[in-house]
């Protein structure tokens, strides 16, 4: 007999009755892996609120994580970081340009052709298909690019534009988002590559769609096991909806009845120098900002209804028991909290976290999990699922050293029964699978995790809008050069053990259940400028980062979050999740020990 993910098979073709009983996934073949990733969609703000195929298909028949954040809150920072998971010191990506290594020779070099992702290791190690479809990093294909090739197909060589190693099949986007008027490069490995240049055209062109009907042919068509990745250009801008869902949501407005949007002077005054130089957001502003809250709602459509097409897709072909979905995004968005008018790149919530969800074979349903998963533990993931483990759990090879870490088995741990309808709604539920977690399990142990970003201006200003744009207009990427920031970002759990009460007007006792409750919730950010400015927030008390509280911080508190900064800005594999360090074990931390700066310059602040 051979083994397939999810039941177990004979030669002639003899099933087990309960996927269930099947052994456990390390010891049988790996599942398709189909990952959907979304460009800009937010979680905290609503985005993610007005897809019910999503909801239904995927959150409903999975697990969604409700504290899921990013590494760096800007696109190709972040998707290098999900395709390596590695934090940007260890995978030299800084931000969206040529000069930070977006698709950069030294990205090709040290990441693609070393195997370095998680596609060239599931391909080399497990076997697996490869196929990606969509957007990419930001500056692929860029460098060659030819602006007269829109109106023809133009065939060029591997050399020109070279197809990430890893990809058995591949259907790249030439640059950035766009839904129309775009080139995609299309090929493989050791192949002749096409460039193929797209118009203004619907259905035919519109890029969601194009991506959506590659995607449907390779899970139709490819040897399993495979991974098809699908990188949506949506809901990043220009926001572009589908003709049929044009003007559909013109009933939602941006959220704008929150204490954080269009913030008071007196919450800037004491954040970093950008913040600080933010105008009130201006009734032209924050009708645009209106609009574009709509548009991407109704881009967003198109994605929820292929969402249902795929798996439908799946379904027909007898597979989706044997395929793992994911859902997630490359970083939030904002739509004027702390005068932020739009966009991304800041260490508050609504840019670090995003949606994540996955369904598959072992994967318990309608259950949501509040532990802290971050972007750089989709790549390790992937890798333990296919049987692959990572340096964090064993293997030594250089080119399988992760950052991140694995939450396959947190994930599969405790799932009972698939046709058992586990909303996961008892308390006593919850905290039972809380305390069956494996206490040797990395991810679990975890309680912090490095946020950084790398800021980006123009000169003379240092604004990376130069020169500012007029104070009632909306900036579209309000940004500057000392917007350089590193953060530890701390989130975990502790368990109160059972107590037994005396009851009233009784001999009796009660034992009340193991409760769970936040630890820790906070985000330490220290920036690189002349100020050495630093912003805090304990998000227990202050969610919608009003004001800054480092002032509420102790000397002792402080410098543990110091030494647990150094400790992160250097860590590589297996030395990134250790646990922080008590305060009472801390020495002062040396902050003349400068902030990594990747060469950024600065500007007066």
């Amino acid at each position: 007999e051979f083994l397939r993910f999810g039941c177990v098979e004979s030669k002639e073709g003899t099933q087990n009755s309960n996927p269930d009983d099947a052994p456990h996934p390390h010891q049988h073949r790996p599942p398709n892996i189909l990952v959907l990733l979304t460009d800009d969609q937010d979680v905290v703000l609503g985005s993610f609120d007005h897809m019910p195929h999503v909801r239904s298909l995927l959150q409903e028949q999975g697990v969604t994580f409700s504290n899921a954040l990013v590494h760096t809150p800007v696109c190709c920072p972040s998707r290098s970081s999900i395709l390596t998971g590695r934090y940007l010191h260890h995978n030299g990506v800084v931000n969206n340009s040529l000069a930070g290594n977006c698709y950069g020779t030294d990205w090709i070099r040290d990441m693609e052709d070393s195997n370095r992702t998680y596609a060239a290791q599931l391909q080399q190690r497990a076997g697996y298909t490869t196929a990606y479809a969509g957007k990419y990093l930001n500056q692929y294909g860029v460098r060659h690019h030819n602006n007269n090739s829109n109106n023809h197909n133009q065939t060029t060589t591997r050399s020109n534009n070279p197809i990430p190693h890893g990809f058995d099949h591949w259907l790249g986007l030439v640059g950035n988002s766009q839904y129309y008027n775009y080139q995609l490069i299309q090929g493989g490995p050791n192949q002749t590559t096409k460039r193929l240049g797209h118009g203004h055209r619907y259905p035919q062109d519109y890029l969601p769609h194009v991506l959506q009907k590659r995607a449907v042919r390779w899970i139709q068509t490819l040897p399993q096991p495979w991974l098809v990745v699908v990188g949506w250009p949506t809901p990043h801008g220009p926001y572009t909806p589908a003709p049929w869902a044009a003007g559909t949501m013109a009933q939602y407005h941006a959220p704008t009845n929150t204490p954080h949007y269009n913030a008071s002077t007196s919450s800037l005054r004491h954040k970093h120098w950008l913040l600080r130089q933010l105008h009130p957001i201006s009734n032209t502003t924050a009708a645009y900002i209106d609009q574009s809250y709509q548009k991407r709602l109704e881009a967003l459509k198109t994605i929820d209804r292929h969402v249902a097409q795929l798996v439908r897709h799946l379904d027909r072909r007898s597979i989706l028991n044997r395929t793992v979905i994911w859902y997630t995004s490359d970083n939030g968005y904002q739509f004027g909290q702390h005068r932020l008018s739009l966009d991304k790149r800041h260490l508050y919530e609504h840019d670090l976290r995003v949606p994540f969800c996955l369904r598959g074979p072992g994967i318990p349903r309608n259950v949501t999990r509040s532990a802290l998963v971050a972007s750089i533990d989709i790549a390790p993931t992937l890798l333990e699922m296919a049987g692959i483990r990572t340096a964090n759990h064993g293997n030594d090879d250089d080119d399988i050293v992760m950052d991140g870490l694995s939450f396959w088995k947190y994930l599969v741990q405790n799932n009972n029964d698939d046709d058992d309808d586990d909303k996961n709604d008892d308390p006593q539920q919850q905290r039972q699978q809380q305390r069956s977690q494996p206490e040797d399990d990395p991810f679990t142990a975890r309680r912090d995790l490095l946020i950084s970003y790398h800021g980006e201006g123009r000169l003379p200003c240092g604004l990376a809008q130069c020169p500012s744009l007029p104070w009632d207009k909306p900036l579209h990427m309000p940004d500057s050069f000392n917007n350089t920031y590193h953060c530890v970002r701390t989130l975990y759990h502790q368990q109160r053990p059972p107590a037994r009460q005396p009851n009233n007007n009784s001999n009796t006792t009660t034992t009340t259940p193991t409760t769970t409750t936040v630890a820790e919730d906070s985000i330490y950010c220290r920036f690189v400028d002349n100020e050495n400015f630093v912003e805090y927030y304990n998000l227990q008390t202050n969610p919608y980062q009003l004001n800054n509280d480092i002032a509420q911080l102790g000397p002792a508190q402080r410098q543990r979050y110091e030494r647990r900064l150094q400790e992160l800005l250097s860590c590589r594999g297996k030395t990134c999740p250790a646990a922080p360090p008590q305060v009472e074990d801390v020495g002062a931390a040396d902050k003349s020990k400068p902030l990594p700066e990747h060469g950024r310059p600065l500007v007066a602040s």
